[in-house]
This record gives structure tokens, sequence and C-alpha cells, in this order.
């Protein structure tokens, strides 16, 4: 087993995939709709992932016991190849637009703290260097980075996400019972936003299953790993609330970033973008190469994988570089995000009640 494929390895990866870019540029849209009622959605969200990240590695475990050789779990699990080979490309289109939302945002978050007259083009081209020189190392060198530079991220981040605390009012937590149940269901259907990283799973835990990884110890990480990002995703929205009220939180772009700026006259906001470019790095990485690893399974040689890289390259910078504004941004890419996920989402789920009903039936 390689070094990096470890249970703890698993955990890891399991949190960055399910926390994303780490901007949390959602806060604001559910605050706008659900005001201090917000931690309905969020207690649904956590339910949801739980849920969810126990079906991804049912079906990991699946498919691996049905087929070693697949990219992904519709590869192992689906007898019709071309089924199977429709919705990979859907998940192939989900990660490039995935990792595209994530670069675009990012880049209007540096511009707004840090450099307002870089183009956008060059910060989406220097975003682009670090995936591009890691898909020539491999998985593991993916990996590798990952590890490295989680802990002192989370450290970091979490270190001056608490110190936002020190101007809060615990007030602005209330009502905690909602004014308006209609408002908190509208904002039930932006759940789905926080979800891409599940799609993520069904394709990079094989490979820890196939290094040999125990069921028992992923399903125990990977359960790890999703609390973990849904305490980060609590620990934000508190931050938030709490300095700024629901209100004045869902009127700001980036509330956190406002937060930790309150902080010793405005001096951290600069620092605080360490953390976020770290994690935003990270998020991109992994949508990448999940993007690559389907593209150069249907390649068939090993020859032709650097024309898998330039293609890919080119896309998310063309998807990341066409919106004008930071609004459509979410205007027209979240629609057809959403619109694609929910489905695959759908059927994961449905392939998983499947493969149960399946095992029932010979086992009896």
């Amino acid at each position: 087993m390689l070094k990096q494929r470890n249970p703890n390895a698993v955990a890891i990866l399991a949190f960055e995939m399910i926390v994303g870019s780490g901007m949390f540029e959602w806060i604001p849209a559910w605050l706008d709709r659900a005001r201090t009622a917000v931690w309905v959605p969020l207690t649904v969200y956590a339910a949801v992932a739980v849920v969810l990240s126990q079906i991804m590695v049912d079906l990991v475990l699946q498919g691996r016991a049905q087929r070693a050789q697949a990219v992904t779990v519709f590869d192992a699990l689906l007898p019709p190849r071309r089924l199977a080979e429709a919705l990979n490309g859907l998940m192939l289109l989900v990660f490039l637009i995935n990792a595209a939302i994530i670069l675009r945002i990012a880049v209007h978050l540096i511009k707004y703290v840090a450099l307002p007259d870089t183009p956008v083009l060059v910060l989406v081209v220097l975003g682009m260097l670090i995936p591009l020189q890691l898909f020539f190392g491999g998985f593991d060198a993916i990996l590798r980075y990952e590890m490295v530079l989680f802990w002192p991220t989370v450290f970091i981040g979490v270190l001056m996400l608490l110190l936002c605390l020190e101007v809060s009012d615990l007030a602005n937590l209330l009502p905690l019972w909602p004014v308006s149940w209609r408002a908190v269901v509208r904002t039930l259907p932006e759940i789905l936003y926080l979800l891409p990283g599940f799609l993520l799973t069904v394709v990079y835990l094989p490979s820890f299953h196939a290094a040999g990884v125990d069921a028992r110890s992923m399903r125990r990480m990977v359960l790890r790993g999703v609390l973990a990002a849904i305490v980060l995703q609590v620990l934000n929205v508190s931050a938030v609330v709490v300095d700024f009220g629901p209100f004045e939180g869902a009127a700001l772009n980036w509330p956190i970033v406002e937060a930790v700026r309150m902080q010793h006259g405005g001096r951290w906001a600069v620092l605080f973008l360490l953390p976020v470019l770290a994690a935003v790095s990270s998020a991109v990485n992994l949508y990448l190469y999940a993007a690559y690893r389907i593209a150069v399974f249907y390649t068939y040689t090993r020859a032709r994988r650097m024309w898998v890289t330039g293609p890919l390259m080119a896309g998310v910078i063309a998807l990341s570089v066409l919106p004008e504004s930071f609004e459509q941004v979410f205007r027209y890419y979240v629609p057809v995000l959403e619109g694609i996920e929910g489905p695959l989402l759908g059927f994961l789920i449905g392939l998983w009640v499947w493969t149960k009903w399946k095992g029932g039936v010979n086992s009896g």
C-alpha cells in the first residue's frame, strides 16, 4: 500500500471534498432567505451529508467487489457500457464547471481584498499552474499536496474565525424559531449547491480501497471527514451571524472576510487569504484531476494523456474568464451545475438501492 493511501488520508480527503473552496460564498444567499433560522437548512444539510457519505462508501465497496478496473462506480456497477460512459461524461462536465466556478469566485475575492487592478485572465492562468504541475506526478502527487497543506490551512483558518468572535453579539442569533417557514423551505434547494463534493468520492475512494484500506476504516474515516466539514461550515455561519446579524450578513458578498477585517484595524484580511487560497487550490486540484482521470480512462493509451490535459485546462480557463461579473457566475453556471448534479446524485442513490435489493435477493 502506498504511504499516502491510508485511513487518515481518507478522512482528510473527505473533508476537503465536502468543504470545497472554503470561501463559503453561499452564506449570504442562505441568510437572505432563512435569516436566523439558517440553522434549519444547515441541520437538513448535515443529515443529507451524513447519509450521502455512507451511500457513496457502500457504492465504492460494491463496485470494487464486482469490477476492479473502473474509473467510477458507474463503470463498476452498470452492465450497459454506454450508460456508464454517458454518466461519467456528465460527471466530467460537473467537475469542470465546479473547477471554473471556484477559480472565478477566488479571483473575485483576490481582486476584492488585495489586487483590484489585476486582469482576471492573469489570475486564472496563475491559478492553473499548480494543477498542471501536479497532473504529471499522478494521483499520489495530488494526495501529498492535499495532505501537506491540510493542517496549516485548517489551523490558521479556524484560529482567525475564533478571533472574530471577540466582537460578537449573541443576541444576533435570535429568534431561533423560524418566523416564516415558507422562507426556510425555499432555502432547502440551496443545499444542492453544497453537494458536488460527494460526486468526487466515487472517483477517489476506489483508489484507497484498491490500495488496501479496509471497509470499516473507510466508512469511519469518511464519516469523520464529513462531520468535520459540517462543523467548519457551522462555525463560519456562526461567525457571520453573531458579528453582523442575518440582515447585514446577507448584504455582504464576503461576510467572512469582513468579519476578519473587523479585527485589528483590518490588517488581517490579506493574511486570511492564505488559508482560503490553499483551500481553493486543493478544490481546483481535486475537481480537475477527477475530470482528468475520467477523460484518460476513455483515451485507452497512456501516450495520449498529454492531449487530454490541454483541452481540460483550456476549457476551465475559458469557463472562468467568460462571466463578466460575480453575479453572472451564479446566474449562468449554477443552474446548469445543479441541473446535472441533482439527477446524478439521484441516479447514484437509485443505484445504491438497486445494489442493496439485488444483494438481498441473492443472499436469500
